[in-house]
């Protein structure tokens, strides 16, 4: 077998308009060195052996492994952020609410317009109906306190809808309430997949390993491209760190902690694979848009223009054309297999008739991640093996 091209999207919220941006320009240039059109459906998948994705990158992970293009999923940014980020009435009604950024009073955003715009996304697709397999996606086990790793090559996980994995690793403490689902007969409360790997490369590095370690591969070598969503550029001083107490840490915990672990993450990879094999896509954020859940129109078109700056003028075009030379020179001609192409164009056609058939989306809130009917204990497993 020839190489392993792996795609790791990071989390980061609203910020995930600037992988997607990115993610559209590597999409051209792959178009324009192998000859093809990006028309309704995106070619993103045919490059990527392994997708992985956490939180807003669980998103993007699920949309370009279904076929979506990237500048499609970039109007999705556009079009869903202010119903993702609605804030919850009795936050918006707190004095606090214009002082803290987390909440006091519960989580700071309701499900109910994220959960609506996966399924107005996704529709009914669930995990094994992605053309990319394996296809990962992180999230944390808050009842065992355990990492978990979702993936469609797994018997037990591929009946999941897309909505409810993409909830699952998305649900932030303090942005948004645990995502509940079954486990073992129990009530198991799912939290943000950055909690875990908010840059979620190594884990799919290791699931690379593993699948030549039990004899379903054998790479040549590994190629991964890890795209950010900004990293963090406000300084936290000495003098912070010895007069902070709880309340002030409290505005900047969960941004430590997401953005430690992707650069973490970055660190590892980089010493796994070398530079010549590591693409890392990221840069620090100017301030004023560091905010994950800032839905504001001017907001978002700031987000747009820091992506296109970085492409521009910081490095950005040059990283991503010399990755897609990379990516089509380790890509076998007619490396859409008829079985891959298949799968893709069965997803978007349900997608397109569920839309032409029904003049809004129904929202439905899932009781339970696990499939009625399908084993029971499949998360558990996962959860002790998060490097599988």
């Amino acid at each position: 077998m020839g190489a392993c091209r792996i795609l790791s999207l990071d989390g980061g919220g609203v910020r995930g308009i600037i992988t997607s941006m990115w993610l559209d320009k590597l999409e051209q240039f792959l178009a324009q060195k192998s000859g093809v059109t990006v028309s309704d459906q995106g070619i993103l998948h045919r490059y990527f052996d392994i997708i992985a994705g956490t939180s807003t990158g669980s998103i993007l992970a699920c949309a370009v492994a279904m076929g979506l293009p990237a500048k499609r999923i970039t109007q999705l940014y556009l079009e869903k952020s202010d119903l993702i980020f609605r804030q919850n009435s009795r936050i918006r009604r707190s004095v606090l609410a214009g002082v803290f950024k987390v909440s006091f009073s519960g989580p700071k955003y309701r499900p109910d317009g994220l959960a609506s715009a996966l399924d107005e996304i996704f529709q009914k697709a669930r995990f094994k109906d992605l053309a990319v397999k394996p296809t990962l996606i992180t999230a944390y086990n808050a009842l065992n306190r355990q990492s978990v790793i979702f993936k469609n090559t797994e018997q037990d996980h591929q009946e999941f809808l897309l909505r409810d994995l993409c909830l699952a690793s998305s649900a932030a403490p303090t942005y948004f309430p645990g995502h509940v689902g079954t486990d073992v007969d129990t009530f198991t409360p799912f939290l943000d997949g950055g909690i875990v790997a908010n840059n979620p490369v190594v884990y799919a590095i290791a699931e690379a390993k593993e699948m030549e370690r039990l004899g379903r591969a054998k790479w040549s070598t590994f190629i991964a491209a890890s795209l950010g969503t900004g990293n963090l550029k406000g300084k936290i001083t000495a003098d912070h760190c010895r007069d902070w107490g709880a309340l002030q840490w409290l505005n900047v915990v969960i941004d430590l902690l997401f953005d430690g672990s992707s650069n973490a993450m970055d660190q590892l990879a980089t010493q796994l694979l070398g530079n010549d094999n590591y693409f890392r896509i990221q840069t620090s954020l100017q301030e004023g848009i560091e905010a994950m859940d800032n839905s504001d129109p001017k907001n978002l078109a700031q987000l747009q223009t820091f992506a296109r700056n970085y492409i521009n003028n910081g490095g950005g075009r040059q990283t991503l054309e010399r990755l897609a030379d990379v990516l089509v020179t380790h890509t076998p001609a007619g490396t859409t297999t008829p079985t891959k192409q298949a799968a893709v164009d069965e997803v978007l056609d349900d997608i397109g008739r569920a839309e032409n058939a029904t003049p809004g989306v129904e929202v439905r809130i899932a009781k339970d991640l696990k499939p009625k009917g399908h084993g029971t204990g499949s998360t558990q497993k996962e959860s002790e093996e998060p490097a599988n």
